[in-house]
């Protein structure tokens, strides 16, 4: 028999001996295609990419199935004259209406319980109803719909499902690695497979924080506990997963850096199978033509160039036309593009004026990036440095000499700006118009860690470098999510990255900066230039071909729809705000200064509890709330926080914590700390103390730390009952262990003086740190 019907056509193949019941039936589907199974317990084999086109072979039955479409286009199938003539069973047909129970329940089968393609999954359990759909979205997984208290499981009549589809390449990868609309795995993991040599083969969900075995996130790991033991349900004994007494509500969160792991709410929000993907079919060495036109220029990044300007354009921020006065280059991360930026600013100046002591004015607290390896490009070019007899280096004949160094320098509002001297010998304010002044300055838009949008402080847009790794909407809630352009500030180049927006593992980004005045442009061709270099690598074809790729998802949907990437990512960031918002609303102890800006929340103490924490680990977070942040207190590069915050503020009296986790992290974030605000004697798990007692903790270490130090730990764990005698064993372990690793992070974070680059605080500090229990 055979049906035509509007959207596929349906063929039915029978051969049947009713005594053996060998019966097959295969029909054609689409992408579009639904099953339901009425009466039967499937089990379904699903194989990708045949070349055969699409199809179901349905097998193994006792009973024919009957084959009706129904309103929506779903193809029911339901239990026909049984092969033996036993009675047939009678239930209901699946009511598939919107809102029924077998529309709205759905869960995923095939990649979602089976490991790879060509498995087996029973889909029913003790707990699965009679009624199922199978649906065959070539975009989405597919799902299976129950119906429940229809039919009672024992009565479920066998039969197998072989679905053949030739589905995407995206498609394909995605459910080959278990991720995407496909993904196994519990947030801040994804699956993986182990060489036998690494972590015993181990397969399965691993962290996505450093692939450590076990469906943890690995967010914190003590080493005296186990070389890998994290603070979560599970954890990796060096041979198998080993559950733990920890959950979510008592266990200690590692909120430091900005690793992005917001994967698991996007693809669910989204439905888009972000793949990266293209032939292994080019073997010439790269072709570049830094600063060159895209319509004339022998760089095979173009298109990817083109396509980053169309990307600023989508979001808001400029338009074609007024970008048409800048060059693109495509880079690897937006901290090399700043390294870039500083070099080539630092370089113009030294060209152009005596100046070779080269200061970098930043409105602080703010990020920082290497000066020391900006001064290094500089100084290749020192053979074009300007030479004239009103120079201090004239007198000795050094002016051509590689002398230059680059200096961050803080500045809050309303004080003094700082100064420096010249390289002819004038004194000159940061601020100063001049265009012999030694001073440029450096912006984050929207900044790191407070969200501030700044205004710029130096009148001449030349002398003005900005990092635009958060210039996305989903990092503007306080201007309602969108980009304000006029408040944008004219910078003479800026610095991209999709780390804050897709992924920081894949180092990808661009630079784009001013044709004018030429000094600004050559100096930036001849900065990057020094590491688009053999001897650097070169810049990989797949750095651009997949950046280009991501270009296109990004902009696949328009820009407000919820759906969306940039759409979906600014949801899941208001949704995080709200949780730390109402969390902390009216908390006596800290007040959070940036409702809905930035990509961090910054806390800021309030009186009586300035000064309690001295430590660039902060107590409060840790000790009460159970929370590895940072006071972030190196941010303030030279100026004093008193200035502008008011008297008694020191650098320990503010914590950044960035909103990168799971959105699940943050509720229960918000959750713990809306208990100690509202009671000050209350604690939130057995390891944690009170408002009240980290008080009394922290001022008995302080006194302690000032006058001798801790011969050993059960010597600190004895200072410390003697000062709190209300904390418990659990309380004090807890306790001295923060205290261990806050002093160890002080020193660690000290070695990175005075410039606190990124690349120091992770090799001194580490991307993951060490939680106590």
């Amino acid at each position: 028999m055979k049906f035509a019907l509007e959207t596929f056509a349906l063929a039915f193949l029978v051969s049947a001996t009713n005594a053996q019941c060998t019966q097959s039936t295969s029909f054609e589907i689409n992408s579009a295609t639904k099953l339901s199974f009425a009466g039967y317990n499937p089990s379904v084999t699903r194989t990708l990419n045949t070349g055969v086109g699409n199809k179901v072979v349905l097998s193994g039955y006792r009973n024919e199935p009957v084959i009706n479409e129904v309103d929506d286009g779903t193809i029911q199938i339901s239990l026909g004259e049984p092969c033996d003539g036993s009675p047939i069973p009678n239930p209901e047909a699946p009511d598939l209406s919107e809102g029924s129970s077998a529309a709205s329940m759905t869960k995923y089968v095939g990649w979602g319980l089976a490991a790879l393609v060509g498995h087996k999954s029973a889909l029913a359990g003790s707990t699965l109803a009679m009624s199922m759909t199978v649906g065959l979205l070539s975009s989405s997984p597919p799902t299976v719909m129950a119906q429940q208290d229809v039919i009672s499981e024992c009565e479920l009549v066998p039969i197998e499902v072989e679905i053949y589809v030739d589905a995407m390449a995206s498609e394909i990868v995605q459910m080959e690695y278990q991720t995407g609309e496909f993904e196994v795995c519990p947030p801040e993991t994804m699956f993986w497979e182990h060489h036998p040599t690494v972590f015993g083969g181990y397969s399965g969900c691993v962290a996505e924080l450093g692939l450590y075995p076990c469906a943890s996130d690995a967010q914190g790991v003590t080493i005296d506990d186990g070389e890998f033991y994290a603070q979560s349900p599970v954890y990796w004994d060096g041979e198998s997963c080993v559950e733990t007494d920890f959950t979510i509500s008592n266990r200690t969160f590692w909120i430091l850096w900005g690793n992005p792991m917001d994967k698991y709410e996007l693809n669910k929000r989204t439905g888009i199978n972000p793949v990266v993907s293209f032939p292994f079919n080019r073997m010439p060495y790269a072709t570049y033509e830094i600063g060159g036109d895209p319509m004339t220029s022998q760089d095979e990044s173009n298109n990817a160039r083109v396509m980053a300007k169309e990307v600023l354009e989508y979001i808001g921020a400029w338009t074609m036309e007024e970008m048409e006065d800048f060059s693109v280059t495509i880079t690897e991360g937006a901290e090399q593009g700043m390294v870039h930026l500083f070099a080539a600013k630092a370089m113009e100046i030294a060209q152009t004026t005596c100046n070779r002591d080269i200061n970098v004015l930043m409105e602080v607290p703010a990020y920082g990036y290497s000066t020391t390896d900006a001064a290094m490009i500089a100084n290749q070019f020192a053979s074009s440095f300007y030479n004239s007899s009103e120079c201090e280096c004239y007198a000795t004949d050094s002016c051509k000499d590689p002398t230059v160094t680059v200096t961050m320098r803080g500045w809050l509002p309303n004080t003094p700006f700082p100064e420096a001297t010249g390289g002819d010998g004038v004194v000159y304010a940061a601020n100063s118009a001049s265009p012999n002044s030694p001073w440029f300055e450096s912006m984050v838009f929207p900044e790191n860690p407070t969200g501030v949008i700044k205004t710029p402080q130096i009148s001449d847009p030349n002398r003005r470098v900005c990092d635009g790794v958060y210039l996305w909407p989903m990092y503007l809630g306080a201007r309602d999510f969108q980009i304000p352009k006029d408040e944008i500030p004219d910078c003479s180049a800026w610095s991209f990255s999709i780390s804050k927006i897709y992924s920081a593992a894949a180092r990808a980004g661009w630079i784009m900066y001013k044709k004018e005045p030429v000094s600004n442009h050559e100096a930036m061709v001849a900065a990057i230039d020094t590491s688009q270099t053999m001897t650097h690598g070169s810049l990989s074809e797949w750095t651009w071909h997949g950046q280009q790729q991501l270009f296109k998802a990004f902009m696949s949907k328009p820009l407000d729809d919820p759906t969306s990437w940039i759409g979906a990512y600014t949801e899941i960031m208001r949704e995080k705000w709200d949780a730390i918002l109402e969390g902390f609303a009216d908390c006596p102890v800290v007040q959070l200064s940036n409702d809905y800006s930035g990509a961090y929340a910054w806390f800021v103490f309030q009186e009586p509890y300035l000064g309690v924490q001295d430590s660039s680990t902060p107590s409060f977070f840790r000790d009460v709330l159970g929370v590895y942040a940072t006071t972030y207190s190196w941010g303030f590069r030279g100026a004093t926080p008193s200035d502008f915050y008011g008297e008694g503020y020191g650098f320990n009296d503010f914590t950044r914590l960035q909103l990168y986790r799971d959105l699940a992290v943050y509720e229960e974030i918000g959750r713990r700390a809306k208990i100690v605000c509202a009671d000050l004697d209350a604690s939130v798990a057995s390891n944690l103390v009170s408002v009240n007692q980290w008080v009394q903790v922290s001022t008995a270490t302080r006194s302690r730390r000032l006058g001798e130090g801790y011969e050993t730990f059960e010597d600190r764990k004895r200072h410390l009952k003697e000062s709190v005698p209300s904390l418990t064993e659990r309380q004090l372990h807890h306790l001295a262990n923060g205290q261990v690793e806050g002093e160890r992070t002080d020193a660690a974070i000290a070695s990175c003086a005075p410039d606190y680059t990124t690349h120091c605080l992770f090799r001194s500090i580490g991307v993951f740190k060490p939680d106590d229990f």
